[in-house]
C-alpha cells in the first residue's frame, strides 16, 4: 500500500509539473472554478441592469446596486486570481481588468446621464471576452488554446445575463409596459450563447485535468426548450424558475466538481421545473426538512432586497455545505454566497471570503429582515442599508 501510494504521488507530481510551460504551478483552492465562474456571473448580472437602465438621465437611488456591482466586478476577479493560482488559468493581469471596472463605476458615479449610461453599458456588453484571456499559450504555437476557465467565466456571464433579464421583464410586465416582449426576446438571444459555450465545452479536451462534468445537468436541453416557448405571461414565469434551477444546479455542479482529482458527480438537488400552472413545492416538502426541523421553513426561494424598495434578485436557501456555510443559490454575488444560522429565529449570510454580511431575524413564517454589515472596502452611505428576505410561493 505504501508502494502505491508512494507510485501515485508521483504521478501526480508529474502531471503537476507538466504545467509548466505555462507558468509556475501553484495549487488552486477548492472553489477556484467557482470563483471564476461567479465573476461571469458578476458582469453578466450587471451588463442586464445597465441595459436596461440607460435612459436615466439622472442618478436614482438604485443606481447605487450598478455602482456596487462594477466594483464587485473587479473584486470577484481578483478573488478569482487569488484562489486559482495558475491552474485552472487564471487572469494573469487581473489589477488591469479590476482598474477597468474600478473608472468606470466611478465614471457612472460622476456623470449618470443617458449618454454615459450608453458608453458603459456598451463597455460592459464586452466583458464576456475577458473569458478569452482565461486562455492559454502552448509554447512554439501563435494561437492560445481554450481552456475550462474560459468556458465557467462565458456561461456565467450569459446565463446571468439571461436570468437578470427575464426578471426585468417580469417587473416591465407588471407594470404594464409592451417593452417587456423585447425583453424576453434579449433573453432567449443570450440563451443561444449560453448554448454555443456549453457545444464547446462538450467538445473541449484539455491539456491536463478535465473540465467540471455537465452529467445529469439537461441545461442544453432545457435552454433549447425556453428558446421555443411562445412568449406569454405564464411562459415568462416559467423560463424565470428554470434559469434559477439551472444557475443554482451549475452553481453546486461547478463548486464541487472542480478538481480533477474527483471521481464523483455531485447529483443535482432538485428535478427541472414543470411548464404546468401547478404551484412550486413548499419547503415542507423537501427531503432535508423531513429530517431536520431547524431547516423547516428556511430550505426555499426568497425574494431578497432593501427594505428602501429596491429588490436585488431571489436566493435559493440550500443545505448544501459550502467552505462558510450552507450555499445561498440562485443569486450571484460575492455578499451573499453562503449562509449559517445565528441562533434562534435569526440566520446570517456570508461573503465569499467568510465575513459576515446580513444578520436576519425572523419577523414572521414568511419575512426576514436585517441590517447590511458593509465589508472594508464598501462605499459608505452615511445610512444604515436593512435588506429583507421575503418567501416566494
Amino acid at each position: 500500500m505504501k508502494s502505491f501510494k508512494l507510485f501515485l504521488g508521483i504521478l501526480l507530481l508529474c502531471t503537476f509539473l507538466s504545467t509548466t510551460a505555462f507558468g509556475a504551478f501553484i495549487i488552486p483552492q477548492r472553489d477556484c472554478c467557482f470563483q471564476i465562474w461567479a465573476a461571469g456571473c458578476n458582469l453578466g448580472w450587471v451588463t442586464s441592469l445597465m441595459h436596461y437602465t440607460k435612459v436615466r438621465e439622472e442618478w436614482v437611488p438604485a443606481d447605487q446596486t450598478i455602482y456596487n456591482f462594477i466594483i464587485r466586478g473587479g473584486e470577484q476577479i481578483r478573488i478569482a486570481n487569488r484562489q486559482c493560482g495558475k491552474y485552472p488559468q487564471a487572469w494573469s493581469g487581473w489589477q488591469n481588468f479590476s482598474g477597468r471596472l474600478q473608472k468606470t463605476a466611478e465614471s457612472f458615479s460622476k456623470r449618470p446621464n443617458s449618454k454615459n449610461r450608453n458608453q458603459i453599458w456598451n463597455y460592459l456588453r464586452s466583458t464576456y471576452l475577458w473569458g478569452n484571456h482565461l486562455r492559454i499559450a502552448i509554447a512554439g504555437r501563435k494561437i492560445r488554446t481554450a481552456t475550462c476557465s474560459e468556458k465557467y467565466f462565458k456561461l456565467g456571464w450569459f446565463l446571468a445575463y439571461t436570468q437578470q433579464t427575464l426578471k426585468i421583464a417580469d417587473e416591465t410586465l407588471k407594470r404594464g409596459s409592451p417593452g417587456w416582449v423585447n425583453q424576453v426576446r434579449d433573453a432567449k438571444k443570450h440563451m443561444s450563447y449560453a448554448d454555443s459555450v456549453l457545444y464547446e465545452w462538450e467538445r473541449l479536451k484539455p491539456i491536463t485535468g478535465r473540465c467540471v462534468r455537465l452529467k445529469n445537468i439537461p441545461i442544453r436541453k432545457k435552454l433549447s426548450e425556453l428558446r421555443r416557448l411562445t412568449i406569454t405571461p405564464d411562459n415568462l414565469n416559467y423560463m424565470i424558475r428554470t434559469m434559477d434551477w439551472l444557475g443554482l444546479s451549475m452553481q453546486t455542479r461547478i463548486s464541487n466538481d472542480c478538481s480533477f482529482l474527483n471521481t464523483r458527480i455531485p447529483p443535482v438537488n432538485s428535478p427541472p421545473p414543470s411548464n404546468t400552472r401547478k404551484p412550486p413545492a413548499t419547503s415542507s416538502s423537501h427531503p432535508h426538512n423531513q429530517g431536520n426541523n431547524s431547516f423547516a421553513g428556511i430550505l426555499s426561494s426568497w425574494e431578497f432586497g432593501r427594505t428602501s424598495g429596491d429588490r436585488l434578485g431571489t436566493v435559493v436557501l440550500t443545505s448544501k455545505k459550502g467552505k462558510y456555510g450552507y450555499i445561498i443559490g440562485g443569486y450571484h454575488h460575492p455578499n451573499e454566497t453562503y449562509w449559517r444560522f445565528n441562533g434562534k429565529d435569526s440566520i446570517v449570510f456570508i461573503d465569499s471570503n467568510g465575513r459576515p454580511t446580513t444578520k436576519f431575524v425572523r419577523i414572521n413564517q414568511n419575512y426576514w429582515k436585517g441590517p447590511f454589515i458593509p465589508p472594508p472596502n464598501w462605499p459608505k452611505s452615511g445610512k444604515t442599508t436593512i435588506h429583507y428576505l421575503k418567501k416566494q410561493r
